[in-house]
């Protein structure tokens, strides 16, 4: 059986499949975290509240990512 190598490509990290902290959206999108938190507190990226803790669904992202591009 063949040995298949699958390509990565370095300028465009993988998306993840689970609920995100603001930590994992700003490595995603390469902003900060004060950024995604603003964006978040603004109402442009949603965002899912469990008492302190803050998460981001990737298919929230994907939409902000979608209605901001230029």
């Amino acid at each position: 059986m063949a040995h298949e190598t699958k390509a990565h490509n370095n300028t465009s990290p993988e998306k993840p499949s689970a609920l995100l902290t603001a930590s994992e959206v700003a490595a995603w999108l390469r902003v900060s975290r004060a950024y995604v938190y603003t964006a978040a507190r603004q109402g442009h990226l949603q965002s899912i509240k469990f008492g302190k803790a803050v998460r981001f669904d990737p298919l929230d992202v994907e939409a902000f990512l979608k209605q901001n591009r230029g």
